[in-house]
């Protein structure tokens, strides 16, 4: 059986989650928590990476970055090979990342409601509102 996404299964894709610079600080260091994460990721290629994420948040984070969509407009985060991609685990639920400028952008799978999908909890998602995501705080 295929674990690679298949056409319809957008909504499932894993969704922007945060980086390393808003991880919540109780997090860093607990087991499991965002030092796991980047100790034991293993990199893997961009294409790869794409087959899983939700394009429109990559879309979304690349101009951020300030890269462009095209490569005759300029540099694409595509073209630039000081940015890598990796998969891991975070508490022990798969995710999958890049790291740009040693910051580590985490993307994880969401929860119909707009959750994160976590082993024995779910958390809302706060941090990038801009991401069109449903956000759960009033």
């Amino acid at each position: 059986m295929s674990r690679r996404p298949v056409a319809g299964q957008a909504a499932r894709r894993y969704r922007f989650y945060r980086s390393c610079v808003g991880w919540p600080p109780g997090d860093v260091d607990s087991p499991g928590g965002l030092s796991d994460l980047i100790r034991l990721s293993v990199q893997i290629t961009r294409a790869t990476f794409i087959r899983y994420v939700q394009r429109e948040d990559l879309h979304t984070l690349e101009a951020q970055l300030g890269y462009q969509r095209r490569p005759h407009l300029g540099l694409t985060m595509a073209g630039d090979w000081h940015v890598t991609y990796f998969r891991s685990k975070h508490h022990g639920i798969r995710v999958y990342g890049f790291t740009h400028s040693a910051i580590e952008y985490v993307f994880k799978r969401f929860e119909p409601d707009g959750r994160v999908v976590a082993v024995q909890r779910t958390i809302p998602f706060p941090e990038f509102a801009g991401l069109g995501r449903r956000s759960t705080h009033g």
